[in-house]
């Protein structure tokens, strides 16, 4: 298992994995495990995309999975050492009010409301950081979601403060 660069900011061990290709997201949980195991911290960095910065995405399974991992956050690679923060906040979609006619004459309405999406969310870009000034290593425990269990990690993460 080799990650994409690997190197060392200050003494900390550091995989960065910029993601192009479609690893499972147990390919990742297993490769998160491993640089946990060898005492090196990983960045998970999927490529940014124009697409972020609409009211309207749908996140892979997978970017979703990082969104857990990293605390509501997924780093986009955007250049050189430059990252972007995204949190996946919820999206909603409207139902059109409509009526119909039932037998006898009786008119019924439905709609006109607001309900979650599923398969969308409204993706919140945070300040741009560099990912040698503005990360630090984090030990993670094993925490169960509701989703997906994340493993016991060593993460690389940004210091921004939350912004949603």
């Amino acid at each position: 298992m080799e990650s994409d660069v690997f190197c060392y900011i200050g003494s900390t061990p550091i995989a960065i994995e910029v993601q192009l290709s479609a690893l499972t997201i147990d390919q990742i949980v297993y490769r998160t495990i491993e640089y946990c195991r060898k005492g090196i911290y990983v960045s998970w960095l999927p490529v940014f995309s124009n697409k972020l910065q609409s009211k309207r995405y749908a996140p892979k399974l997978w970017e979703k999975w990082l969104h857990i991992a990293y605390f509501g956050r997924v780093y986009y690679w955007h250049s050189k050492l430059n990252i972007v923060p995204v949190h996946f906040g919820n999206h909603m979609i409207h139902v059109e009010e409509r009526s119909w006619f039932e037998a006898g004459g009786y008119e019924n309405f439905g709609g006109g409301y607001d309900k979650l999406s599923k398969r969308f969310k409204t993706p919140r870009l945070g300040k741009p950081v560099n990912l040698i000034k503005h990360f630090k290593p984090l030990n993670r425990n094993q925490t169960p979601t509701q989703i997906y269990t994340v493993p016991r990690s060593k993460l690389f993460i940004d210091t921004q403060a939350k912004w949603w």
